[in-house]
């Protein structure tokens, strides 16, 4: 599979011309082919038609110029409620809501931290998070994670 920057290279135009954002990529082994899973938002959510709108696009485009020389299979999906988050500028939008953060290495005994996303320090590019469940970590303390040690971040949903 190409790089994640030639991928949003090539989705950003087709996305943002038919009226909806990237909200990010993910490539995930899927035995013998790659799974290409694109994740689009826009104002007011986006509809299972905007996604297969993309869909066809981003096909016609890749018959032309591939993402991988291997099998893969493309989906478009919106986030959902339990979104990933991808970017800092998405951390920003997100802070006072729950989140579940899966470290790529241990840290304080544990490679995954749930609780409510606190701060967000472009600079120093980390977030802080008090704990709700994490491993040898007090409920309630608070834990600054690089965001280069973060594998996945998703938003917890709280229903009402």
């Amino acid at each position: 599979m190409k790089s994640v920057e030639w991928l949003t290279n090539k989705i950003n135009p087709v996305a943002e011309g038919l009226g909806c954002q990237l909200w990010g990529i993910q490539c995930l082994p899927q035995g013998h082919r790659t799974l290409l899973r694109i994740y689009i938002d826009k104002p007011g959510g986006s509809t299972v038609d905007d996604c297969q709108r993309i869909s066809r696009q981003l096909s016609a485009g890749f018959e032309v110029d591939p993402p991988s020389a291997a099998p893969y299979i493309l989906e478009v999906s919106t986030p959902g409620m339990d979104r990933f988050l991808f970017t800092p500028e998405q951390y920003l939008a997100y802070i006072g809501q729950k989140v579940q953060v899966k470290l790529r290495m241990a840290m304080a005994g544990t490679r995954q931290y749930k609780g409510q996303l606190v701060a967000v320090d472009l600079a120093a590019g980390q977030i802080s998070i008090s704990v709700m469940a994490g491993a040898e970590t007090e409920p309630g303390a608070v834990v600054q994670v690089s965001l280069t040690d973060i594998q996945q971040t998703r938003i917890v949903p709280e229903w009402h």
